[in-house]
């Protein structure tokens, strides 16, 4: 028996599931080298959020291009890979400076967020995901076998 809020997402195709499962894990090593950027190493808290960026992008692309975006070219040639790389970038780019203007709105708007950044970095990154998703279905992975 599927529970109730289940049938209602049975529009999704298969790779929104895997696209969140990789997002969360996107996320974790957003949020922890974020923290350790600012908190620890005591860089500023826009330098540490660029590099934790960075670092999850990277991370991200390897996980879905290997498990959510399957294609028939799924052994692609390296200048392919290079390319499919360049058009995930963009895109993650573009979503990133969608969650930084809210990420950024928040920290400007509600001071006490400096204390706790990764609340604003979950409502920044919620909505760069739903943006991300459907920009890399349509473009990057258009003929995703998903």
């Amino acid at each position: 028996m599927t529970p109730g809020f289940l049938k209602n997402i049975r529009w999704l195709p298969a790779s929104a599931f895997g696209f969140v499962v990789v997002g969360g894990i996107g996320f974790v090593v957003d949020a922890c080298l974020m923290m350790v950027f600012y908190k620890y190493a005591g860089l500023p808290l826009y330098l540490s959020r660029v590099l934790s960026f960075l670092v999850a992008v990277f991370v991200t692309w390897l996980l879905n291009r290997s498990f959510v975006f399957i294609t028939t070219a799924t052994a692609r040639a390296p200048v392919r890979a290079k390319r499919e790389y360049a058009g995930y970038l963009a895109v993650q780019t573009a979503g990133a400076l969608l969650n930084l203007a809210i990420f950024s709105a928040l920290i400007a708007c509600f001071p006490v967020l400096h204390a706790y950044p990764v609340v604003a970095l979950m409502a920044g990154s919620g909505t760069a995901m739903v943006f991300n998703y459907l920009s890399l279905r349509r473009w990057v992975y258009p003929h995703s076998d998903h």
